[in-house]
């Protein structure tokens, strides 16, 4: 089998369709290389939540961004993945949602970002409140919006 047959058919393609497999080829690094980067730095601008922990066995969520864009980059260096769904994992809530999770202990408290590598970047105002319900922190229902920054 030579190359064009064998990644016509990796990718699911006839043999007409020459232009298309270059495209799914071509699709594929970009979000290859995307996610690559992704696991060394997020820019400036991207769509995270972040949260602030105690330092404290468990750890107890004392201050949220949720719904809001990078002020500066940040580079992953020294960071940590969650990935446990444990719900007494912390981040385990963005985890089971789909998001990366990383965290990094910055001395007096540690520090959460949880992103999308893909789909959607943002909770909507339900599942703000839940996530606020579930980690204990008094909130106004009220002042919570639809896709809107949420500082608690």
């Amino acid at each position: 089998m030579g190359d064009f047959a064998y990644l016509s058919n990796k990718y699911g393609l006839s043999a007409e369709n020459a232009d298309e497999l270059v495209e799914r080829i071509l699709e594929s690094d970009v979000k290859m290389a995307k996610s690559e980067a992704e696991k060394i730095s997020l820019n400036k601008g991207r769509d995270v939540h972040l949260i602030r922990l105690t330092k404290e066995k468990p750890a107890k969520v004392f201050e949220v961004e949720l719904n809001t864009q990078l002020s500066e980059s940040i580079l992953f260096s020294g960071f940590n993945y969650l990935d446990s769904p444990d719900y007494r994992s912390p981040g385990s809530w963005f985890v089971d949602r789909g998001f990366t999770v990383r965290s990094k202990d910055f001395g007096s408290y540690w520090l959460q970002v949880a992103f999308a590598e893909s789909g959607p970047v943002n909770i909507t105002r339900s599942e703000v409140i839940e996530y606020l319900k579930l980690i204990g922190l008094p909130f106004d229902e009220s002042k919570i919006g639809e896709f809107c920054v949420t500082k608690i």
